[in-house]
Parts: C-alpha cells; structure tokens; sequence
C-alpha cells in the first residue's frame, strides 16, 4: 500500500507538471520544500543572487518558467552511475515502444506496472480477452503508448530519486521536456509508466 500511494503521489505530480498548472498544492515534505523555494525564487531581491549561486544545469533546467514542474525536485538527484544505469533502461524502452515491439516494450516495466495494466486495467475493459502485457498495449493502443515516437536521442539530464522511486528527465529531440516515471524492484529501475509526460 505504501508503494501504491507513493505512486498515486508521483502520478500526480507529473500530471500536474504536464498539464502546465500555475498552482502548486502542498501534499508531502518534497513539495513543501519546492513551495518554499518557489516562493524565494520569485523574490526580485533574491532571484539574481539565487542565479549566480545555483547556476541552471542538469535537472534544474526543468523546473519549468515558473518553477511550477515539481518532478525536478521530486526526492534528490541521483548518483551518475545510478543516472547511467536508468538512462540505458529509458533509452532501450523507447526504442522498443518506437518500434511498436510491445513484448520489448513490456520488458522494461516493473512487474507492479505490468500486472496493473493487466489485471486491474485490461482484462476488465476488454471482457477478459487481454491476458497479458503486450495483448494490453496492443489493446489499448495510443491510450497507453502515445505516437511511440522516440524523443529520446542520447542519455537522460537528470534522475530525481527518492523511496525506491524515480522520475528520469531529458530535453526532447523534439524541443519539448519530458519525465519517465520509474521503480525500483530487485535492485534494478524499471519503468512505472506506458508513456512519458510532456512537461510545460
């Protein structure tokens, strides 16, 4: 229950991210913390200091124009090795996805997310027809894949990692922001998410 609530808590936060919302709601002490920042980043008095100090680069660069996208600083950046080790797994699932390979596909997803795509999602809404992981993406189609064109053309800028979750951030080939949400199971990273999210 832990894991699902925190979770429902990163779920929400890219939604609120990608829908571009100029209003934050306060729901953990992460987003407490980014509230308080937000608040001194928009102080004209401090705002300059505050650049000079901090310098944009990595995953600041996703805070959004108004500091509004919370994924940036979702938990603590993570190590480069753990960096490296997530990027090659986003980088080989949307290969996988561009290619429309949905056994590949499905490879990459934790088997928490496999078995809620599955069992909680697919089986019920297709009357029991959808048995397995890719039956579902096959099933559901741009509902849980998108375009499946691959953004992603070399290792991801930025990791925020915390509670055995994750939140991988890259700048598009396509000029756009986009945040892969991810969990850890067995010790590795795995993606928690059919698609990624556009940020603002």
């Amino acid at each position: 229950m832990e894991r699902v609530r925190w979770l429902s808590v990163i779920a929400l936060l890219v939604f609120a991210g990608g829908c571009g919302s100029g209003e934050s709601t306060v729901t953990n002490d992460t987003a407490t913390g980014n509230s308080t920042r937000s608040a001194r980043e928009t102080d004209p008095s401090s705002a300059h200091s505050a650049r000079e100090a901090d310098p944009p680069r990595g995953w600041q660069n996703f805070r959004g124009p108004n500091g509004g996208n919370t994924q940036a600083v979702f938990g603590h950046e993570a190590s480069e090795a753990e960096r490296a080790r997530a990027s090659r797994v986003v980088t080989g699932w949307l290969r996988a996805r561009a290619a429309t390979d949905w056994a590949a596909d499905c490879s990459f997803f934790s088997r928490r997310y496999r078995h809620a795509l599955v069992a909680e999602d697919a089986t019920g809404v297709s009357n029991g027809e959808v048995q397995n992981c890719p039956q579902a993406l096959d099933f559901f189609g741009f509902a849980a894949s998108g375009d499946c064109k691959n953004t992603l053309s070399g290792p991801i800028d930025g990791f925020r990692v915390g509670g055995g979750l994750g939140i991988a951030l890259y700048h598009g080939n396509d000029g756009n922001n986009w945040a892969v949400t991810m969990e850890k199971e067995a010790g590795r990273w795995w993606l928690a998410i059919s698609l990624p999210t556009e940020l603002e």
